[in-house]
């Protein structure tokens, strides 16, 4: 018996060969008497006179077979990729299920791809002969690459071509780690107490008759008809096949002690793993009721277990078994389901889902566990619900779903990630949200969008009731009826919203709100605003050439005047707007010895508004500039892209001359180059105001023509319409 460490690597197509370590090289093992290296590996099966060891069946060059055994112990599952599929498989027996699966799924997926040169590469690839004379592996092994996968777990042949999943790509990120570093981890990761209990209650693999196994309550998922039909038809057409054992737990055993393995047919059984399976062998026992292939299944066999530990076990036989009847997300959360269940009520999140972590042999608490267990964690209506829409999503019965071509083998899974959002919603808006796709009145996409954005705005719902002072949403919703709209906060979704922190837009959208919706605020048009550094602002939401110093008395605004009045020149404005508008800004800087106003005006407009501004002789000096707006959308026309504006500067003063101080505040020039800003838009997707202009010219505007302590005065149309 070879006591060499060993694993498995597959090479071309479905050959299979054992390597080990030897003076430091790896290379393939080797009969150390005669120097002949193993040949390919056509059958693995438990070694009858060790049940810890796997006898190997090779393929020679000579065309003879040979026979080798290998202790399990000295496995190593993390040396090749094909060997980390054993990862799971924790005893010999069940190293041999998943073998036999994988080489007959790989030779199924042959058949179904390469038709046309089916007799031809089936003389090639050699037959596969397992060994059959062992009472602890069984009775029904693969006999022939032509026959269809064997389902660890009773599943149906494969049909078509094999699914593997993707590879997940390793990042930059990781290629400081010493791969040692992460074997050793490994290594001396402690077991679990769950593992532990497990372990110490095996009995043993045993035959036992179809007749004294009950499936019972112990199953951790749901009868599944449709793959029990399909089971059927599979164990029928190839009998000869090996599926993976059944999972049994022997009633009123305290522990092994009391177990005898030559009575195993005198005790009664909880079938915890491979419940199809048993259904499967019952049905066709009736129907071939001469035939002995029919009348007993390889089993294995524990005494002892309590219930989380037959959880764990039904768990890790599923996910063995996973190649044909794999566990979907619902089958993960009405496991979750059971163990709240079981548990206190008081119990901490963070135990349950520690609890589920083990039961679902998962090694960390990630998002699946951590959504499973939210999702079970619901009241009954909201869970019934979510039960019946994954069970619909893996019927494939909701709106406008898709089925990929895996899918059609085996059901579709739903991905957790996508109840993420569900986190922040109350139960009532889930139970809303899942029974219209239920009902069929919103597509599985509408579902995942529509899930999102009410996720985003319940974000917004909180930081509006921290902000405007209410008690809760109704209050909200009755002293703000217009505001609390659902188009109204759709604007605000785009903000990031933390828990100790929310956007300053936001803040001052509700500052606003609760300004208008006090009293007596019909006589106040305008707002009042601090910006960065010393600058303030008042920002006038109507007509710019109403403005006057009643209406800046009644906002409470206690200044002489501005220093910068920077207004965004209307397309229809003729050159008797702009005299007005000097009229306006000269009445409300009647105490202000200086003071400078930027007209804001296409190309086109540049010269007469500047002529106007020069006619007036309200200033000392009238110059004109340009900004430059990159990014701007192309016309689709055959005329040029305006992305140019021109800009007019005018400076007013008391004095006959203008000072340094007055003219420039920061290097002034006269060509500003900005980048395009994200136009607002409503709760419909429709822009707001297509005058919207950039911010980073105001930032250069306010830079350069007012010294700190300023007041500015903005009479754009865009801040009127914001």
């Amino acid at each position: 018996m070879g006591r060499r460490k060993w694993w498995l690597e597959a090479e071309t197509g479905s050959k299979v060969h054992l390597y080990s370590i030897e003076n430091g090289k790896k290379c393939r093992m080797r009969n150390k008497k005669t120097g002949v290296e193993f040949g390919e590996v056509i059958s693995m099966s438990v070694f009858k006179d060790k049940p810890d060891a796997l006898k190997f069946d090779f393929l020679q060059s000579s065309g003879q077979n040979f026979v080798f055994v290998l202790e399990r112990k000295y496995f190593e599952w993390n040396r090749s990729t094909f060997s980390r599929k054993f990862k799971e498989a924790s005893t010999p027996g069940e190293m041999v299920a998943v073998f036999t699966d994988w080489r007959a799924q790989f030779n199924g997926s042959q058949r179904s791809t390469d038709s046309d040169d089916e007799d031809e590469e089936d003389q090639d690839d050699g037959e596969i002969i397992s060994d059959t004379s062992s009472p602890n592996c069984s009775d029904r092994s693969a006999s022939s690459p032509g026959s269809p996968p064997a389902d660890p777990s009773g599943g149906p042949p494969a049909l078509g071509r094999m699914i593997r999943p993707k590879k997940r790509k390793l990042t930059s990120a990781t290629d400081s780690v010493s791969a040692v570093t992460l074997k050793r981890q490994y290594v001396e990761e402690p077991k679990s107490d769950v593992q532990t209990r497990v372990q110490q209650a095996f009995c043993g693999h045993f035959t036992i008759s179809v007749r004294t196994l009950e499936c019972g309550n112990q199953q951790i998922r749901k009868r599944d008809d449709q793959f029990l039909k399909q089971l059927v038809k599979s164990m029928e057409d190839y009998r000869d096949e090996a599926y993976q054992p059944l999972c049994l737990s022997v009633r009123d055993l305290l522990d092994t002690s009391q177990f005898d393995g030559t009575k195993v047919n005198g005790y009664a059984y909880d079938v915890i793993g491979g419940q199809h399976t048993l259904l499967a062998t019952r049905e066709l026992a009736k129907r071939h009721q001469g035939d002995n292939r029919f009348k007993t299944l390889n089993c294995v066999v524990y005494a002892g277990l309590q219930d989380e530990d037959k959880k764990w076990l039904g768990v890790r036989h599923n996910k063995t078994g996973e190649f044909r009847h794999a566990m979907t997300f619902r089958d993960k959360v009405a496991i979750c389901r059971a163990s709240r269940s079981e548990m206190p009520v008081d119990i901490q999140p963070n135990e349950f889902k520690n609890s589920c972590r083990i039961i679902l042999n998962e090694e960390k608490i990630n998002q699946t566990v951590d959504i499973a267990c939210m999702l079970a964690s619901y009241d009954d209506a909201t869970y019934s619900l979510i039960i019946q829409f994954l069970e619909m999503f893996e019927d494939g019965c909701l709106k406008d779903q898709k089925l990929k071509s895996a899918d059609r083998i085996s059901r579709p899974d739903f991905k957790p990630y996508k109840f993420k959002q569900f986190k922040v919603l109350d139960a009532q808006t889930i139970q809303a949200l899942l029974q219209d796709a239920i009902d069929h009145n919103i597509s599985l996409e509408q579902f995942t969008q529509e899930s999102t954005i009410l996720s985003k705005l319940r974000r917004v719902q909180r930081a509006f009731i921290h902000e405007t002072g209410v008690r809760d949403w109704e209050e909200a919703v009755k002293t703000y009826p217009h505001e609390t709209t659902r188009e109204r906060l759709l604007r605000f979704t785009n903000l990031k919203f933390k828990a100790l922190h929310i956007p300053e837009t936001f803040v001052q959208y509700c500052q606003r709100v609760k300004r208008e919706n006090s009293e007596g605020f019909n006589h106040r048009p305008a707002d009042v605003y601090s910006g960065n550094g010393a600058n303030r602002g008042f920002i006038f939401r109507a007509d710019v050439l109403k403005l006057n110093p009643t209406v800046i008395k009644e906002n409470g605004v206690t200044c002489d005047g501005f220093d910068l009045v920077v207004v965004d020149v209307p397309n229809d404005w003729s050159t008797d707007d702009i005299r007005e508008l000097v009229v306006v800004i000269k009445n409300l800087n009647t105490n202000t010895s200086s003071y400078r106003v930027i007209l804001l005006c296409e190309v086109d407009s540049l010269m007469k508004f500047k002529q106007e501004l020069k006619a007036t002789d309200c200033f000392k000096r009238v110059e004109d500039g340009f900004y430059y707006v990159e990014n701007t959308k192309k016309e689709t026309k055959v005329t040029l892209t305006r992305a140019v504006k021109s800009v007019i500067v005018a400076y007013a003063s008391t004095s006959a001359q203008i000072s340094a101080d007055q003219v420039s505040c920061a290097g002034r020039h006269n060509f500003w180059s900005v980048k395009q800003e994200v136009l607002e838009k409503d709760g419909e997707g429709d822009v707001i105001c297509t005058r919207q202009k950039p911010l980073q010219l105001y930032e250069h505007l306010i830079k350069e023509f007012t010294p700190p302590g300023s007041w500015m005065l903005d009479g754009s149309v865009v801040q009127a319409l914001l």
